[in-house]
């Protein structure tokens, strides 16, 4: 009997060291098929500075970045590699030309790329894509994204409607695309569109690009626009964190692309040659 038990013990534990050994097998298998599978994601996906140019210029939209409505918020990304430019359009909603503008940039690089693409360009052409369908500044809980920037001087002075910071920094949603994207891609360089005061404003060390732009364009170079701006993109970026940061802001009237689109790339080249 004993003999018996013994041999139904051998036998059990045969099965067992079987079944451990083929455990094993499938976890490698399926692991090796999980690591070249994520690993053949990152090589081609748009965010690996190592990877090569997605010919296809995806949009980003598989990131989820959404806006308080839910509005899905594309991010465009062009080229590989450092130095990084950042460009963003809308972030108030009531200025439509400046997503024109984006858009215009978009299209010249798909279609005239390769001059251009000496390194990578993110575009943001809709920040705020409730306030755009709205017509409004502000995003859909009334925060203007542009005064929203966890700057050292956020929530200081008094604010009208229009320019409410919200309650905390960085609490919009649409704020932290913009700062996702740029913890990401480490831009060195930032181009935002705004209206309607018809000059080239920077922040930090931007003035020779302010320059370069306004000597194409025609408008005026504008480093203080005569009120503050806590909390602001150029602000946090600009005057906080070093970073040439150029707000461009538009006439309306104007045909954006024909009287900004030398500059806006001359800017580009600019920055990717420093």
């Amino acid at each position: 009997m004993r003999a018996e038990k013994q041999g139904i013990a051998n036998k059990g534990t045969l099965i067992d060291h079987h079944c451990i050994k083929w455990g094993i097998l499938i976890f490698r298998i399926i692991c090796f098929t999980d690591f070249n599978y994520v690993k053949h994601r990152w090589e081609n996906h748009p965010m690996n500075a190592q990877g090569r140019v997605n010919q296809e210029y995806p949009v980003l939209t598989h990131l989820n970045f959404r806006s308080v409505m839910g509005r899905e918020i594309d991010v465009h990304v062009f080229g590989y590699g450092e130095p990084t430019t950042m460009v963003i359009g809308g972030i108030h909603g009531n200025e439509p030309c400046g997503i024109d503008l984006a858009g215009g940039l978009i299209k010249e690089f798909k279609t005239h790329s390769a001059p251009y693409l000496e390194s990578r360009v993110v575009v943001i052409p809709k920040a705020n894509p409730d306030g755009f369908i709205a017509g409004t500044r502000v995003n859909a809980r009334g925060v203007d994204i542009n005064r929203n920037f966890p700057t050292k001087d956020f929530h200081r002075g008094t604010f009208t409607q229009n320019c409410n910071p919200g309650k905390l920094a960085a609490s919009e949603p649409e704020t932290n695309v913009i700062l996702q994207m740029a913890a990401i891609f480490r831009p060195q360089f930032i181009l935002s569109f705004h209206a309607e005061l018809g000059c080239v404003n920077y922040d930090g060390p931007g003035v020779q690009i302010a320059q370069a732009i306004a000597a194409e364009n025609g408008l005026p170079v504008r480093k203080d626009l005569g009120y503050a701006t806590p909390g602001s993109l150029g602000t946090y970026f600009g005057v906080e964190r070093n970073i040439p940061v150029i707000t461009l802001e538009l006439l309306s009237q104007d045909e954006q692309w024909t009287r900004h689109g030398k500059a806006i790339l001359k800017a580009i080249r600019m920055s990717q040659s420093e």
